[in-house]
């Protein structure tokens, strides 16, 4: 941590395992959270720290890949945990309903688990549908939106490919629009919310483009035009 003011480091952790590999080298994949005061840290190989952002000390920590009796994906694990609601979500891969998993920001208690893929280099995220909230997370076994609260599936796609490993972060383009990269290309999904549930239309026609974009009338926004 440094001090914006000099730039001089203020305080440094260090965790005894370390992740690496030959192409990118080591290091932790994914950029830290800040929220309230504390820093939510996900490394390479699994270990989850949440720090004091003034003193750096460990509040609590978990090795998410012994949590979720997982494995360590082939690029370390690369996503950002999410703190919504009081908790914190990350992504952990493991079997028997603990793929994804969520600890109260506070002490670190576990609150709930839930079923997925293996892989994914794709963060969880949150977003809002017609005022619903809702954390979408994508892997190589679907894209879920859940509640934070508890974990249950709001509305899921199944991936058709499991060998496609998602790691691009899904865009709401408008309100009930998502936009998603998945094995072949590019999908827009019509999300919709009937007798206070959600689901997802079948996806929006897209038309094939150049070097295998694809894109669509309402679809805006710097990297796709209208027909």
């Amino acid at each position: 941590m440094l001090r914006r003011r000099n730039r001089k480091e203020q305080w440094a952790h260090e965790d005894t395992t370390r992740f690496e590999e030959s192409l990118a080298g080591a290091g932790p994949r994914g950029t830290p959270t800040f929220h309230n005061g504390r820093i939510y840290a996900l490394g390479g190989k699994g270990v989850l720290n949440c720090l004091n952002t003034a003193t750096g000390e460990v509040v609590w920590s978990h090795d998410i890949v012994a949590d979720a009796k997982g494995a360590v994906p082939q690029w370390g694990f690369s996503v950002s945990p999410l703190v919504v609601d009081g908790l914190v979500v990350v992504f952990a891969g493991g079997a028997n309903e603990k793929s994804q998993l969520a600890y109260r920001a506070d002490n670190g208690e576990r609150a709930w688990a839930r079923t997925g893929g293996e892989q994914t280099y794709s963060s969880p995220e949150q977003i809002a549908v017609d005022g619903k909230s809702q954390v979408l997370i994508h892997d190589n076994h679907s894209l879920s939106a859940v509640d934070a609260n508890d974990g249950k599936t709001l509305w899921e796609r199944a991936e058709t490919n499991k060998m496609a490993l998602p790691m691009l972060q899904p865009r709401l383009v408008s309100n009930d629009e998502l936009l998603v990269a998945t094995d072949p290309g590019m999908v827009l999904l019509d999300l919709k919310q009937a007798g206070g549930k959600m689901d997802r239309d079948r996806p929006l026609g897209l038309q094939p483009v150049e070097a295998g974009v694809q894109r669509r009338r309402r679809a805006r926004g710097p990297h796709f035009r209208p027909r």
